[in-house]
């Protein structure tokens, strides 16, 4: 079993040359000149530029298969939010973690590492317990049609993932596309048939890169849940039990990539390889992608002290998301935001084709490393294709918080139908400003940048939007400037289409509108609304429809309703005068767990269900 991944270099020096010569015959229009020499890429991090010299002199045996991250990427130190850290900290004994997985044959613990760090997010922000699919991110980055051809031999680094969630292309669940470690691409492997059809079930909407101090990375855990990184994997630096692992070089490159999931500060220094062991004792708790391969199911502890841990920069949470939504919409350019531009200020533009009608602009997502900065949203209408610096509406102003991608909600913006441009304006505290953009890296040939004109933007040094793609410094150029639409309510599923015959079939319907399925039901006497007003935060809480039903008798569309969502335990809200016991026996026929939830009167069950909610909460803080 190939249990670790290295960033493999694949005819790395013929593709260096050729990029080479690929940048130096694109046609550039006569506007390619010094207006935008305020604006430059940053520079490649010093592991990158070393790497550069030494694969052009044929020098890459020492590298060992791994090509070092391009760009240093700010990290964000992580506050804490009024709750110190503990000692320790492990989600399992919460109940807080999903299945362990396995990679098994394939180099995708990059795959695993992302999805686990999600399933962490959404199992701590109570959206459930989540087995997302990695075949699906496998192929998305695999197959050009993103830019990314990423093989699922070699490896890759954690931007792909961020890049495909963060463009809502995914996550998708297992159930529907099932992994396929044993076959690789080049073995024969077959993409999945609904790939484009399988429903996305979350939408990243905001990630952080995390700082790699112990403070930031122990809140982004209690915040977040979860920390998706890397380290230099070998044999000889694991305990003999596989439990734990210490590297004390920083000669090496991460080449395994996973989800940093707790913490303990007194883990024993002891626990580690007797012949390599660190100086004091702590390690943070890692979930792996190898399958229930140690006595830790599956899990291993790194000592705070390994020099390779997130020395990498692409440590990333996921620090929000929803649910989706079949009337929105993502206008984009890009899906791989992997070199940061760099400015005193930046005020770039993309360009998008509002076609839908009746829409409304709902937020606007960007990346920016410049912590602190001041941002500035706004519409730009198109005129011959360009966007009019002098006829913007601002929309929504504000300071970026932290390093990654950032979503700002925007006030109800009916947006023009047809071409407009949304544009993000970013001013750093300290004179530098930053906004990531899709573009080519030379000797990074596993994404290829796909940009056109008359899509991005940029305020140039006259002042006016220049089409960035013009001059050769940058083309293929998009920026990471998102934007979300919603259809207006005129063309949203209307009030009426969710009522019934009676508040039953109501029920059913509201049920039906918002869930394709569900684990819990929770089921209310219909002659009981106080039963139901109280239960509600409840319900929200476990993320379940409500269904009402009579004393004596589950009727048989609720009884319908509550197999197609394929409910595995039903809350039954009040005593046996509220729902009868016939009713609990007739849902323990169709194999499903009952749980009723009563006080002796309806004020002492509001109180029990507020106990209920109070101890979710808790669990998931």
């Amino acid at each position: 079993m190939k249990k670790f991944t290295s960033k493999k270099v694949t005819r790395f020096v013929a593709l260096f040359l050729i990029s080479i010569l690929v940048m130096s015959t694109i046609p550039v229009s006569a506007d390619n000149s010094n207006t935008l020499n305020q604006i430059k890429k940053a520079e490649y991090s010093e592991t990158y530029k070393q790497y550069l010299n030494d694969a052009k002199n044929g020098r890459t045996e020492k590298y060992n298969g791994i090509i070092p991250n391009p760009y240093q990427l700010e990290g964000t130190q992580i506050q804490s939010k009024g709750r110190t850290a503990p000692t320790s900290y492990d989600p399992r004994k919460l109940g807080l973690m999903t299945s362990i997985k396995n990679q098994e044959d394939l180099g995708i613990c990059w795959d695993f590492a992302a999805m686990a760090t999600l399933e962490s997010f959404l199992k701590l922000n109570n959206y459930g317990d989540y087995d997302l699919s990695e075949e699906h991110l496998r192929w998305w980055a695999s197959d050009g049609e993103y830019g990314w051809s990423v093989d699922d031999m070699n490896g890759a680094l954690n931007y792909e993932a961020m890049g495909y969630l963060t463009s809502w292309s995914g996550p998708k669940l297992e159930k529907d596309i099932p992994y396929n470690g044993r076959v690789s691409k080049a073995q024969g492997a077959k993409k999945p048939t609904n790939m484009n059809t399988a429903p996305t079930v979350f939408n990243v909407t905001d990630a952080v890169c995390v700082s790699n101090d112990i403070n930031s990375t122990k809140n982004a855990i209690l915040q977040y849940g979860a920390v998706t990184s890397g380290y230099y994997e070998d044999i000889k630096y694991q305990s003999d039990d596989q439990n734990s692992y210490y590297c004390p070089t920083k000669s090496f490159n991460t080449n395994h990539a996973i989800s940093i999931v707790g913490w303990d500060d007194n883990y024993s220094k002891d626990n580690f390889n007797a012949n390599i062991r660190p100086s004091k004792n702590g390690a943070w708790l890692i979930k792996n992608s190898w399958g229930d391969y140690n006595s830790e199911g599956g899990y291993f502890w790194i000592s705070y002290e390994d020099k390779t841990l997130m020395s990498d920069i692409d440590n990333f949470s996921i620090k929000g998301g929803k649910k989706p939504n079949d009337d929105e919409k993502m206008y984009q350019h890009d899906y791989a935001s992997i070199v940061p531009l760099i400015s005193k200020k930046i005020t770039a533009a993309n360009v998008f084709d509002f076609n839908r009608g009746d829409e409304t602009l709902k937020s606007v997502m960007f990346l920016t490393e410049s912590i602190g900065a001041k941002y500035e949203v706004y519409y730009a209408p198109v005129v011959n294709g360009i966007p009019q610096e002098n006829n913007m509406k601002k929309l929504k102003e504000g300071t970026a918080q932290y390093s990654g991608y950032i979503t700002v909600p925007i006030d109800s913006f009916d947006i023009p139908e047809g071409k407009g441009a949304i544009v993000v304006s970013i001013e750093g505290k300290n004179g530098e400003s930053t906004i990531g953009s899709e573009s080519n890296v030379p000797g990074y040939d596993t994404f290829k940048a796909k940009a056109n004109l008359g899509e991005s933007y940029i305020i140039d040094n006259t002042g006016k939007f220049f089409d960035i793609n013009r001059d050769s410094n940058f083309y293929p150029c998009n920026f990471t400037i998102k934007a979300v639409t919603e259809k207006s309510s005129g063309e949203s599923i209307p009030n009426e289409s969710l009522i019934g015959s009676d508040r039953y079939e109501t029920a059913i319907k509201v049920s039906q509108n918002g869930f394709n399925s569900s684990e819990n039901v929770v089921l209310v006497n219909g002659s009981s609304i106080v039963d139901a007003l109280a239960a509600t935060p409840f319900t929200s809480a476990i993320n379940s429809p409500i269904l009402l039903t009579q004393k004596e008798a589950l009727n048989s569309k609720t009884k319908a309703e509550i197999q197609r969502l394929g409910a595995k335990k039903v809350y039954l809200i009040g005593g046996e005068n509220s729902i009868s016991k016939e009713i609990e026996q007739q849902l323990k026929s169709l194999n499903i767990s009952i749980e009723r939830i009563s006080g002796s009167d309806r004020y002492k069950t509001s109180l029990l269900l507020a106990q209920k909610l109070n101890g979710i909460k808790n669990v998931s803080q």
